[in-house]
Order: structure tokens, then sequence, then C-alpha cells
């Protein structure tokens, strides 16, 4: 870089001999508004790659480790007409490894390089808000005023529920979840909450129970699902069919008690997204709550998607104020990936979020989808420190999470001369 600096006088030039040279040499290089690899490093002094990774050595900055490919898409609508065509409110990933998107007025699919989009539905006077896709490989679908749409991609055979409660409106979806037994939850504005199981003969028994205003659903363990409210919260019993609300009777916490998305872990803490009281956890076995917010290093108290890896580890992404990590288990924020430096998303959308099998993220918002990896939300996570020196340590290591840097430590310590 120094040296083409030299030689082109603008701009222009300069990126422009950066391409020529990465396609001539073979070299990595970005010159992407959003790329995520902005080096914190002063006087490379050696390269390597091994196995797919390129590790740089620096003589300010320490070790780098890049991994090629992982930077950062962002997934757009196919024909977009107007800026809101592209506002995407739902993201999910089908069995076959394919992207679904709901936007605006559209449910497309893609390729995870981004390439391939498909439309298999396109409503004109529609507001999609959430895509499902289920282990059978459909696709379930709906809206603002949209009703329920069922999509099987192979053979292009579309169902459509105006309403899940036989009622003369449209149904408002805003959310469709899958059970461990293959049921689909319906909810949203204007209706009770509804559970599709399909028969034998391809015909549904709808169930449904008395919670209406839902955003977000989950499954907090083998009996009881969660659905996140405008109110609150409520648990369904599977079995039993039994339901109980939280929070609608007083507010347990400050702020506001709006709930944006929802995750469950442990299989009794329910970790909530608020539009204005931060993160929140309520553990029903205890009764018991532990509220996150700015004094804990929250970059935003308006939080809008959640996604959890390995029970532990939770992607949030906020109204305006970029992505940040926050871990469950260590009660502790960890970092955030500022819109205005790498996301090419200014505004994020409630519940649009969801992880890929292979540790990948999707976030919706007003440009689209943006897709990065863990790779890119933990540079410069977790800095290991120094808490012991000459010191000779016998015992064993246990690596118990490697994803999340999680280690396990036994030892006995002798002959300790400095702290």
């Amino acid at each position: 870089a120094d040296i083409l600096a030299e030689e082109v006088s603008d701009e222009a030039a300069y990126r422009a001999a950066i391409r020529e040279a990465t396609a001539k040499y073979g070299l990595l290089a970005s010159d992407a508004k959003s790329a995520p690899y902005r080096l914190k490093t002063s006087g490379v002094r050696g390269l390597l790659v091994d196995n797919g990774h390129i590790w740089i050595a620096a003589y300010r900055g320490g070790v780098t480790q890049l991994k090629p490919g992982s930077n950062l898409t962002t997934l757009n609508a196919a024909k977009v007409e107007t800026p809101s065509d592209n506002y995407a409110f739902g993201v999910d990933v089908s069995e076959d490894g394919r992207y679904w998107v709901a936007f605006n007025r559209a449910i497309s699919s893609f390729a995870p390089d981004g390439s391939d989009v498909r439309s298999p539905l396109v409503v004109d006077d529609a507001t999609f808000l959430t895509v499902r896709a289920t282990d059978d490989g459909t696709i379930w679908a709906g809206g603002y005023n949209t009703g329920t749409y069922h999509i099987d991609p192979t053979t292009g055979k579309k169902e459509f529920f105006p309403s899940v409660v036989d009622q003369p409106v449209l149904d408002c979806v805003y959310d469709i979840f899958e059970d461990k037994r293959g049921d689909i939850w319906i909810g949203g504005l204007n209706f009770q909450l509804t559970r599709m199981h399909q028969n034998p003969d391809k015909t549904y028994e709808k169930t449904h129970y008395p919670i209406t205003l839902v955003n977000s659903m989950t499954q907090l363990n083998e009996e009881l699902i969660v659905a996140a409210t405008t109110d609150g919260f409520s648990t369904v019993n599977v079995n039993t069919g039994e339901t109980k609300k939280y929070f609608d009777d007083e507010f347990r916490f400050e702020g506001t008690n709006y709930i944006s998305d929802v995750r469950a872990r442990l299989g009794h803490e329910v970790w909530l997204a608020t539009a204005g009281a931060g993160l929140v956890c309520y553990d029903i076995a205890t009764d018991s709550i532990t509220a996150f917010g700015l004094d804990d290093g929250l970059p935003s108290l308006e939080l809008r998607g959640m996604s959890m890896m390995h029970d532990s580890i939770l992607y949030i992404s906020t109204e305006n104020s970029g992505l940040f990590v926050f871990d469950c288990g260590l009660r502790r924020y960890e970092r955030c990936l500022k819109t205005n430096d790498d996301l090419p998303i200014d505004e994020f959308y409630q519940n649009s979020s969801t992880m890929t099998p292979d540790g990948g993220l999707l976030f919706g918002g007003d440009n689209g989808v943006v897709t990065l990896t863990t790779t890119d939300m933990h540079t410069d996570l977790r800095q290991f420190e120094i808490v012991a020196e000459s010191a000779n340590l016998d015992g064993d290591v246990y690596v118990t999470d490697p994803e999340s840097r999680a280690v396990d430590i036994m030892l006995t310590t002798t002959d300790i001369y400095h702290q």
C-alpha cells in the first residue's frame, strides 16, 4: 500500500491499483465501505497462511488472525422500486441452507453467498413481518394485515389463511414459531395465539390460547412455550394448555415492559430484549429479575433482535446503535459492532434475527439483511490477562466451550515468587 501510494495521485487510481494487485498476486483486499477488518496494527513484520487463515504479525498491535470470506454481506430485495421494498422485517434459514427474508412486500430466499435470489411470494399491498422455515422444508410467512401464507418451495404450492381464528378481518401476524414436536404457533396483534397441528390427511387442528399482542416466541423447555408480547410475556404448557401471564399487573423493572424479542436458557431463564428497558433476565424457577442497561455497558436500551449461541452468548441488535455481544453465563457485556463504523444498516427491526447452522448471524433492518460471522463480532473480545508469573503449575486444563473460549482450569501452584 505504501508503494502504491507513491505511484498514484488520486484515491480512485489508488483503489484501482489495489484491485489490480489483488487480481495479479492473489492478495486479500477490500475497498468496500463496510469492510470489517480495519486492523489496529503498525509495522507488519510477517504473514503466515495456515489452514485457511491469514496470520499477521505486527510491530504494534500483536498478532491478528484474518479469516478470508467472513466479511459482512448485505442481502437486498431483487427488484427495489421504493426504499421501503428493501426493509427486512424477518429472517430464517431452511434445512437446505438457504436464507429466507421477509421483505416489505415479498418473501425471498438467497444462497448463503447472497446469490440465486428467488421470490416465491410477492404481494404488492402487503407488509411482511415474519418468515419461518420449518423442518419439513416448507415456509410460513405473515405480516401486517396479510393473514398467514404457507409455501412449498419445491412444488410451488401456496396455502393462504386469511385468519387462523376465523375472524372477518385479516390477521396481523408478528411471529411464527415451530416447536420441538413440529407444531406451528402463530401470534400477532388482533387474534389469539394459535397452535396448528397437521393431521395425517394434511388438514390442520387449531388450538387457541387467550394471548394476544404477540411479538416473539421461543421454547423454554419440553413443556413451556414463551410468548413475548407488547405488555410483558406469557407461557403456555404444551401438555395441559395452561397459560400464565407475567409483568402485566405491575412494572417489575424500570422503563417499559414492551418486549421486542425473547430467548430461553437452561430451561428456566427467559431473556427479554425490551424497547426501552435494555436486556432483562427473568428466572422462572426463582421468580427473580435481573436487568442490564447503560450502566452495565449496553450501547442502547432500545433492543430489537437476539440470537443465542451455545446456550450462553447473546448477539443483540439495537434500534440504531449497532450489534453487541452479551455473555449470559458471566452476566457481562462484551463488545459492540457500531453502525457508523462497519454496518450497512442504520435501523434494525424487532425480532428480525437468526443464526445459521454454521454459526453465522443474520439481522434485518432498513437496508436489507446484514450477514456476518461470530468472528466479525469477536474481534478483540476477551483479552487474556496474566494472573501469575514465575509459578510452577501442575494440573489439567479442560476447554469446555471453544466457541466462547470458556475454560475450566484445575491446578496446584507451588513456589510463587512473584504475584
